[in-house]
């Protein structure tokens, strides 16, 4: 099968935006790309075939969308070492084009027995197999059904039906008016929460050296007059929103988060990578509507449509 130098509008056109549309899309597109470009077996195509050339350039490009993506995500460090170890190959092997090198490698490969598989093959499926064996492992993970039942036994000053579920940690004083519960599920950016800040390296990093404690940690008895004193404290600060499936008797399915982002980043993501229930619940300090600007949260309705929509289309793949 002829192959084609795979265009930037096509690249572009791989969903790869976040870890859900990744997954989605993605995915699928460079498995089938992957596949197409696999080095043909055929010892005889010498290094000046163009074909051959094209199928190198492709999975250089189709690994770089692979390699870059993974990188922020939990549960793809097998697949991260393997592609980093093919496009190794794959870029020396261009080199060996480029150089006009070729008759080195061209003598390596017909040593091989005609019906041995090409290495770079071998671990080109074995990424694929990785691919299929992450998304059937974290899609389950991500879905949270359209609706807000899941968020039924989280404490909310708002909604007297989760009265029954105020944490021991809060006491039955005014203080409880200003906090809520959020399940550590329901904090994939791409789905239920809305970050306002994006994410800093540096701090990123340093929340992966805390513990599920710090990462966790509440100060109830911060100052709630004093500005100064609540930035200080640094709480995860936060509201609820309800979608347009939600039921209103109870706290709302999407998080407009203001601070501690990094902190609850962190805590998705260990929650992805099976060191913490998803089912666990933090203390949130609770905010309002006005904390926002008018253009975030403009957006950010509009956005809670798309992911009703992409909720829904989850829902069908688990």
């Amino acid at each position: 099968m002829s192959v084609k130098l795979l265009s930037e509008k096509e690249l572009a056109a791989i969903p790869r935006t976040n870890i859900v549309d990744f997954i989605l899309g993605g995915i699928e597109v460079i498995e089938k790309d992957i596949s197409l470009n696999q080095l043909s077996e055929d010892v005889s195509l010498a290094w000046q075939n163009s074909e051959r050339k094209i199928q190198l350039l492709n999975l250089i490009r189709l690994f770089k969308i692979l390699t870059d993506e993974c990188a922020h995500d939990p549960q793809t460090g097998r697949i991260l070492i393997d592609a980093s170890q093919v496009v190794r190959a794959l870029l020396s092997l261009q080199k060996t084009f480029e150089t006009g090198d070729a008759a080195k490698w061209l003598i390596a490969v017909k040593k091989q027995a005609l019906t041995e598989e090409h290495a770079i093959n071998i671990s080109l499926k074995k990424i694929i197999g990785l691919l299929e064996e992450w998304k059937e492992f974290i899609l389950p993970k991500i879905v949270i059904p359209v609706g807000n039942s899941h968020t039924h036994d989280t404490y909310h000053p708002q909604f007297s039906e989760t009265y029954s579920f105020l944490p021991s940690i809060l006491p039955p004083d005014y203080r409880s008016n200003f906090f809520f519960e959020i399940h550590i599920k329901e904090l994939c950016p791409y789905l239920t929460s809305f970050l306002f800040h994006s994410y800093k390296h540096t701090q990123a990093a340093f929340q992966e050296t805390q513990t599920i404690e710090q990462l966790q940690s509440t100060n109830i008895h911060v100052d709630l007059q004093d500005e100064d004193a609540i930035e200080e404290q640094d709480n995860i600060r936060a509201l609820r929103i309800h979608g347009p499936s939600d039921d209103k008797r109870y706290p709302g399915s999407y998080i407009f988060i203001r601070r501690g982002h990094h902190r609850t980043r962190e805590l998705y993501k260990r929650y992805l990578e099976g060191k913490i229930s998803g089912e666990l619940k933090i203390l949130v300090q609770k905010i309002e509507l006005t904390d926002f600007p008018a253009d975030f949260l403009r957006d950010a309705k509009k956005e809670i449509l798309v992911r009703e929509n992409l909720r829904l289309e989850l829902m069908k793949k688990v």
